[in-house]
């Protein structure tokens, strides 16, 4: 269904009820539709993949798609470009995203919720570019530990003051231009990068304290010292009793031994005992 009503300038009815079940490709559907706004929130595409493009350009588009449920699709790219109406929020809990890049620029509008598992994305490029509305909401809560482009991807987003700085971004590549003009942005700033990531104009024309770089201890190895306090502390107590339990059980037994010598200091052997008479029981008898 690609292209299907691509610049179609007077289309605008709705598709609910519209079977999709087998369709994989809706790229560039609705791309300058610039009336439709038809309702297709029970449109069910579960079995898409692209969805490059569909609503670019199509400037009345406001309708919600949170019930769609694509969970197969890896490609929204350009998908609300310059798609200046619309402000819904998109629930989609699946995990097959790679390309993102620029699936916001342009949306002006646009300031909900993004409720997306990113975990396998890798580029993110221009995806809020000139999205003026777009304050950050949840995005502070993606996974970014896969992307390694995220070139101008907050450039000229005049509204954008979120703290993001526990992205994970070790594997990004290119920061060029990523808040460049971003006049709203106060938050101070910093990632854990790599030495070779390109961040050249990262933070031009974006008022605040920034940092390209700041060191943070990564979190694993947050999570070996946290371990390796276990693991000395459980060493150290398991001594401890192991010690407390030697030094009673040798003690009790030294304690016997004293108590056993004392015992034969006081019982001599009979033969060697020395007998005491009295004078008065010796009696000598003379001339017998």
């Amino acid at each position: 269904m690609q292209y299907m009503f691509a610049g179609a300038t007077s289309f605008n009815q709705g598709m609910n009820g519209l079977q999709l079940y087998n369709v994989q490709d809706m790229s560039y559907m609705f791309s300058g539709a610039t009336r439709f706004n038809g309702h297709i929130g029970k449109v069910s595409p579960t079995r898409v993949t692209n969805l490059e493009g569909m609503f670019s350009g199509a400037v009345m588009f406001n309708r919600r798609i949170t019930g769609w449920g694509p969970r197969y699709v890896t490609n929204t790219k350009s998908m609300f470009e310059n798609a200046t109406s619309f402000n819904q929020e998109i629930n989609w809990p699946f995990g097959n995203l790679k390309n993102m890049e620029s699936m916001f620029s342009g949306a002006t509008s646009f300031n909900k919720g993004l409720n997306l598992l990113t975990g396998h994305v890798t580029t993110m490029e221009n995806m809020f570019y000139n999205a003026t509305s777009f304050t950050g909401k949840n995005i502070d809560l993606w996974d970014t530990s896969s992307v390694k482009n995220m070139r101008s991807m907050f450039s000229s987003a005049s509204s954008f003051n979120l703290d993001i700085s526990k992205w994970h971004t070790k594997q990004v590549t290119t920061m060029e231009k990523m808040f460049y003009n971003a006049s709203g942005l106060y938050m101070e700033l910093c990632f854990t990068i790599s030495n070779g990531t390109n961040v050249d104009d990262m933070f031009t024309g974006s008022p605040g304290r920034h940092v390209e770089k700041c060191q943070r201890v990564p979190d694993s190895a947050n999570n070996r010292n946290k371990t390796t306090v276990l693991v000395v502390s459980v060493v150290f107590v398991s001594a401890l009793i192991i010690g407390l339990a030697l030094w009673r059980y040798f003690g009790c037994k030294d304690s016997r031994f004293q108590h056993k010598d004392q015992g034969d200091t006081n019982t001599q052997d009979p033969q060697h005992q020395t007998a005491t008479v009295s004078p008065l029981q010796v009696q000598v008898h003379e001339g017998d």
